[in-house]
């Protein structure tokens, strides 16, 4: 015995968040990129935070997923999985919604919600909750929050919430444009560089979010304690909504959340990280919005067996929204129980139930490689099979131009959690070969 600790994350994240102020962004869904949102907010502000997120932030020094303050705010994604979030105590908590995931873990969506209760009840006395008021889970919070003494701040587009997101339509740069207003106030038009209504709520949850702090700060001025240390740092309080929006107009986004990878000829690649049916919905959904006429292909990898076992059903009927979709093999990422082995359930099943529309490939580079014979790019002779995937792109795609065009008419989505997190570079660089070698 080496007689080194071992901390499961709940109590590393117990340790960690030990006597700071901890901002905790948790819900099945939109907690990377509002977490993230947030943290560039504050940074704008000269807030000398420390964020943990779960996806690569392009903003954040080296693109990394974590940066480290000295300052007392601790900003977290917090993730339901295995309890990991009942490690922290925060004194703002978010729940941008609650769905039933994780099968492997929760057998159901009272489990989740369970879960989440016991997560509202580690928020600090005299603290702030921020829900989603549109989502009927998280909504069931509320008046137990209100009984706890706690601050209600709902968002979200019906006309009960008090941040409300309205006028929503896609912007030319890709992304959305919305108006937010507090309290049917009118504060800010606000453009962010995502698609999508799901990350027009992820941005709102942001705004209300970084609102919170903005308060929490403001009260300290007057009578400053130890727990409010690192608000001396922000600049003028009066200058912080304006800083709040510019941060969120010039927010650059994640790995794999809605990433724009690039454009071969008149396609448009994007790549998201989606391995949930609602996700999934919400993904086609911002294309849908953002390209309508366009032709949508998705290439999908399933994420875990039981997920894929459970829900089915749900993957099917948010799939057959696109005019195309290749299914690769599920990416085991638990090694789970035999029961719910390849044998139970496989990514065939997925294709099988869409119909004529979806293909089944055993791997993504499966999926490259009837990109290209479909391009004529292999029968060419210019590269052969061995080359895919290989450093022949790397070498090569240094000389190939940004063929950027407004004229799209067809998209490619990547979606998924396994090892498709590799696949968008070396599928980009394959059909931009694929669209030079067409025109040679």
């Amino acid at each position: 015995m080496l007689g080194i600790p071992v901390y499961n994350r709940a109590q590393w994240l117990t340790r960690t968040s030990k006597r700071k102020n901890v901002v905790a962004v948790a819900g099945t869904h939109g907690k990377t990129t509002t977490a993230s949102m947030v943290a560039m907010v504050l940074l704008e502000n000269d807030l000398d935070i420390t964020a943990l997120v779960g996806g690569n932030v392009r903003q954040f020094p080296g693109g990394e997923n974590a940066i480290g303050g000295s300052g007392n705010f601790f900003l977290i994604e917090a993730d339901e999985y295995d309890g990991a979030f009942l490690g922290l105590s925060p004194q703002i908590a978010v729940i941008t919604n609650v769905e039933f995931d994780h099968p492997d873990l929760f057998k159901c969506l009272r489990d989740v919600r369970v879960a989440f209760k016991k997560f509202t009840r580690r928020i600090e006395t005299g603290g702030s909750i921020v829900i989603c008021g549109d989502d009927a889970n998280s909504s069931t919070f509320m008046s137990k929050a209100c009984s706890s003494k706690l601050e209600v701040v709902t968002y979200g587009f019906a006309r009960n919430n008090l941040w409300r997101a309205m006028n929503v339509k896609s912007n030319t740069g890709g992304g959305t444009t919305f108006t937010v207003s507090r309290a049917d106030v009118k504060k800010q038009d606000v453009s962010i560089s995502l698609p999508g209504r799901h990350n027009v709520l992820n941005a709102l949850a942001a705004i209300a979010t970084a609102s919170c702090i903005r308060d929490a700060c403001d009260a300290s001025c007057a009578a400053p304690s130890p727990s409010q240390r690192g608000c001396h740092r922000m600049k003028n309080l009066l200058c912080f909504d304006p800083v709040m929006f510019t941060a969120l107009n010039n927010y650059r986004g994640i790995a794999r959340r809605m990433q724009f990878v690039g454009f071969f000829g008149s396609c448009a690649l994007y790549d998201d990280y989606a391995h949930h049916p609602t996700a999934i919905k919400a993904a086609i959904g911002a294309m849908r919005e953002q390209y309508p006429e366009a032709r949508v292909t998705v290439l999908f990898e399933p994420h875990t067996f039981s997920r894929t076992f459970v829900m089915l059903r749900s993957f099917v009927a948010a799939l057959s929204e696109v005019d195309r979709v290749m299914v690769t093999s599920v990416y085991d990422a638990r090694t789970e129980l035999s029961a719910l082995s390849s044998n139970a359930i496989s990514g065939q099943d997925i294709s099988r139930c869409i119909g004529s529309n979806s293909l089944y490939f055993d791997s993504f580079q499966d999926v490259v490689r009837q990109l290209l014979i479909e391009s004529s790019i292999l029968d060419s002779g210019k590269y052969c099979e061995g080359d895919i995937g290989n450093e022949i792109y790397e070498e090569e795609a240094e000389n190939l131009p940004d063929v950027l065009t407004d004229n799209v008419h067809s998209v490619t989505l990547i979606l998924g959690a396994g090892s498709s997190v590799e696949i968008s570079a070396v599928l980009l660089r394959a059909l931009r070969f694929a669209e030079l070698g067409t025109k040679t």
